[in-house]
């Protein structure tokens, strides 16, 4: 199982690559509530810790077991155990494919500047179009139907270390251990926090450049999902 989600307003052109500012905290905790009635647990607390280079080493999260994520780095994948074993394959140091316990696969594909480009799994196929450093659409195409998202995005620079894609494979994901440990190898990250995707909107608080809160709403405000990070 992937949640993408998501490295994500000035930038120097040294730090294009990399969000923007230099910055090097980490985050150390989510917690996350939600009042989706499809969701199984409506809070969720996550806890996480990093190794001597900044890449997530175990996380724990308050719910039934398995509760615990571990990840060993190796020079061409990573392993990731929580249910089983989910191991991702590295290319040139971006993640070009993997497989979950239950052995399906998924596979990425980036343009020749480094951007992430589509994204293939389960007969799913996510493509991306980038414009000024954000990804500001994407068409998922399935065998039944395409669907078409664009995405507006905030002034807000996006921090060294942010998740990756926090829209992922739902408007609200992308707020996970894994989601945090894709943030280093889904190639250029984004540039800026992103403010709608679809008929989700995106607002935040922000104390010191980080992003401290994410509050995310549907456009009939049915449906709400909040996120209060603690960065170290």
């Amino acid at each position: 199982m992937v949640f993408i989600s998501l490295e994500m307003v000035s930038c120097s052109s040294d730090d294009s690559d990399n969000g923007g500012y230099s910055m090097e905290k980490h985050i150390t905790k989510i917690d996350y509530t939600t009042n989706d009635p499809n969701r199984q647990q409506n809070q969720i607390i996550y806890t996480i810790n990093y190794d001597s280079e900044g890449r997530i080493s175990s996380a724990h999260k308050n719910t039934m077991t398995p509760n615990r994520y571990t990840y060993k780095y190796y020079v061409d994948k990573i392993e990731e155990e929580l249910f089983g074993i989910n191991t991702y394959y590295l290319l040139n140091n971006r993640i070009v494919s993997d497989t979950n316990y239950m052995g399906s696969e998924t596979n990425y594909d980036y343009d020749n500047n480094n951007h992430i480009k589509a994204i293939s799994s389960m007969g799913v196929t996510r493509n991306f179009i980038w414009s000024s450093g954000n990804i500001i659409q994407e068409k998922r195409d399935t065998n039944s139907e395409s669907l078409i998202f664009d995405i507006e995005y905030t002034n807000y620079v996006c921090p060294k270390n942010y998740p990756m894609y926090i829209f992922g494979f739902s408007p609200y994901g992308g707020f996970s251990p894994n989601s945090l440990m894709f943030s280093k190898y889904l190639g250029v990250q984004l540039r800026n926090l992103p403010k709608r995707y679809g008929d989700y909107e995106y607002n935040y608080t922000m104390e010191d450049n980080y992003p401290v809160k994410v509050e995310i709403t549907n456009k009939d405000k049915t449906r709400s999902y909040s996120y209060i990070i603690t960065w170290n």
